[in-house]
């Protein structure tokens, strides 16, 4: 620096100005992050899992007494289904009971089976939805691979786990 004793006052005169200014400046505002959605969501999203796992569980039983034994699938199913009440208590909310389900006794096997198979996929897209949405962290991680689990199931031959023989 040069020996001028200007340029020294002009720089803290100016920094003097610039301090409060910036002091006085507005923030901005966090615009770009949506409010978590609520957590009543989950435990909906949690009962309606529920109620499509009973659904499924009813419906193996009914293909079990024509003689369509899945039991790898009715056991993953199970397990599915105590997972989902076991986060559904955490959650705070008690599962409702399902709604009525259609008695498929007299109902033909392959008809049956065409029936699971929807109710399989409509329930892996409602799950792969919920998992997407879902606020809490473990929620979303459970509802994700009961729906990964169900495509699983979907994609092998006749329900075949791992192409395990039934």
């Amino acid at each position: 620096m040069s020996g001028d004793p200007r340029l020294t006052r002009r720089a803290v005169l100016l920094g003097a100005l610039a301090f409060p200014l910036a002091a006085c400046r507005p923030h901005r505002s966090v615009s770009g992050t949506t409010p978590a959605p609520h957590a009543s969501a989950d435990a909906d999203a949690l009962q309606q899992a529920v109620a499509d796992e009973e659904q499924l569980l009813l419906m193996l039983g009914r293909l079990a007494d024509l003689g369509d034994v899945r039991e790898q699938e009715r056991g993953v199913h199970a397990a599915h289904l105590a997972a989902l009440q076991k986060a559904l208590g955490d959650a705070g909310a008690t599962a409702t009971p399902s709604a009525p389900i259609d008695d498929y006794s007299s109902a033909h096997k392959n008809g049956l089976q065409r029936r699971f198979d929807r109710q399989r996929r409509v329930s892996a897209r409602r799950l792969r939805g919920s998992a997407l949405a879902a606020a809490d962290g473990s929620h979303a991680a459970l509802l994700a691979s009961i729906a990964a689990c169900h495509n699983t199931f979907e994609a092998s031959d006749g329900g075949q786990f791992f192409g395990s023989p039934q």
